[in-house]
């Protein structure tokens, strides 16, 4: 099998490649140098054959390489296959030009062998049929993309079944989530609506450090408003009012003016001194 990877001079200047900062084009290119180690066609590399380890021979930050795979997804130039694989879907257009009598050859033996794609090197070895996700079963086409298994729709029922159609395995519905009035109250102090599961994950964590503290819903508006009191110009968020739980347990004091030592006088007062004054 040729080790040779075709790279166009080109992709530096244009195409999603080219807007790559300087690590994240190298890691492109090796990316692209192990598939062609690890798989003999196909596209098709574990992740397991990435690791740290790996990235430190390439010279290349986890970082960079993180960013590099998140734009190759957006761009469509990366497939992620189960869990543990991913697939260059265009890995065709980085192979040296063949002849016709070995595109032949090649077109043979693939339907020869079906459309399994094996890896054997660096100790790497799965087959496409073992490493789909069990959630989302797709075949793997000859020209090296994924596709969703279509499925027949269940035949229509009886007229005067009363029997209930099962839903779909892959059919989801929202849960709704149980009632937690600490949740709820950062939710309503702090103009909260979290949707994503980092959002989520944000509240939640809020949330279960107030209950290890023994707060309560009506704690929160009333600290944070302490907290706000005491500084108004800083910023209000979960994180501060948490770290100054205790703090704000209680109204901050307001120091006396030292120029007003004292309460202001009575009207009787002030007439009692007017008049002492000489005033009417």
């Amino acid at each position: 099998m040729s080790t040779w990877i075709r790279l166009e001079c080109k992709t530096m200047l244009v195409g999603w490649t080219s807007r790559l900062p300087g690590e994240q084009y190298a890691a492109w290119v090796k990316l692209l140098q192990a598939v062609k180690m690890v798989g003999e066609r196909g596209g098709l590399i574990a992740k397991n054959c990435l690791d740290p380890s790996q990235l430190k021979v390439w010279h290349i930050s986890r970082h960079a390489f993180d960013r590099m795979i998140n734009a190759a997804k957006e761009e469509g130039a990366i497939e992620e296959i189960g869990k543990t694989h991913f697939l260059i879907t265009s890995w065709n257009h980085y192979q040296i030009d063949s002849t016709a009598a070995e595109r032949k050859a090649e077109e043979r033996e693939r339907k020869s062998q079906g459309v399994t794609v094996t890896l054997e090197s660096h100790g790497c070895h799965a087959d496409i049929r073992d490493i789909q996700d069990k959630e989302r079963m797709s075949t793997f086409s000859p020209g090296g993309q994924a596709a969703e298994t279509e499925k027949e729709p269940p035949p229509p029922a009886a007229e005067g079944s009363t029997k209930r159609r099962k839903a779909p395995r892959n059919a989801t519905s929202a849960q709704p989530r149980e009632p937690d009035p600490i949740w709820d109250g950062v939710c309503a102090a702090f103009h909260l609506s979290p949707v994503t599961k980092s959002e989520r994950s944000r509240v939640g964590a809020i949330v279960s450090d107030l209950k290890a503290k023994g707060a309560s819903p009506e704690d929160i508006p009333v600290r944070l408003a302490h907290y706000k009191s005491e500084w108004p110009n800083a910023a209000d968020t979960p994180e501060a009012l948490l770290k100054h739980w205790d703090r704000f347990a209680k109204a901050p004091t307001v120091p006396a003016d030292p120029l007003w030592p004292h309460e202001p006088p009575t009207a009787a007062q002030v007439a009692e001194e007017a008049h002492l004054l000489g005033f009417p």
